[in-house]
Order: C-alpha cells, then sequence, then structure tokens
C-alpha cells in the first residue's frame, strides 16, 4: 500500500520524529513531534494504479486535435472526429483522480 501525506509541503529533515494518529472518525493524521495539533492526513492510495497524469493536460492535449467548432454550430453535423474527441472528453470526466487534486487556498 501506498500513501499519500495530505498537507506535507516538504520532506522532513533527517532525524526528524513524527507522531501518526488514527481518530475515531477513521481517517489518519500526522504531525511533527512536539507540535500542537495535527496538519497533515495521511490518504491510501488505491493499488493497483497506473500512472498518475494530470487530467487537464490530457483535455488540453484532445482539444487541440478538435476543430474550432465542436459543437457543430456552423455545420448540422458533427464531423466523425469530433465525434471521438467529444466522445473521449466524456470518458476523461468520468474518471476518478487517483490523487485528488489541490486547490490554491484563497
Amino acid at each position: 500500500m501506498s500513501v499519500l501525506i495530505r498537507g506535507m509541503d516538504e520532506i522532513p529533515e533527517d532525524g526528524a520524529v513524527l507522531i501518526v494518529k488514527h481518530d475515531d472518525n477513521g481517517k489518519t493524521y500526522i504531525k511533527y513531534s512536539g507540535m500542537m495539533g495535527y496538519s497533515m492526513e495521511l490518504v491510501k492510495i488505491k493499488e493497483p494504479h497506473g500512472d498518475l497524469i494530470d487530467r487537464d493536460t490530457l483535455k488540453n492535449a484532445v482539444l487541440k486535435w478538435m476543430p474550432p467548432d465542436p459543437c457543430g454550430r456552423e455545420e448540422k453535423e458533427f464531423p466523425f472526429e469530433t465525434d471521438i474527441c467529444v466522445s473521449m472528453m466524456m470518458e476523461i470526466e468520468e474518471q476518478d483522480a487517483v490523487i485528488e487534486a489541490e486547490r490554491a487556498e484563497e
């Protein structure tokens, strides 16, 4: 099994002591020894899994092959290639993320 340490911004220095706590809510938290409160969470990563990819980068790669008007506003029928691209985009969107994206704090 592999884990992601959500909230850890850098690898701890050599000799750092970390404390792990399994909470009643089923989550596992981790903190540096001597610090108050738990600011990091251990998250299980599904296994087996393939390469971890950026879904947005993949969508952009597909979009570059689509015609300028993929919804066919100027044409009555979709070209065959557009149907494939739209199907691929829908498939990408339906996939679960192995590691969910981190959002920038506002």
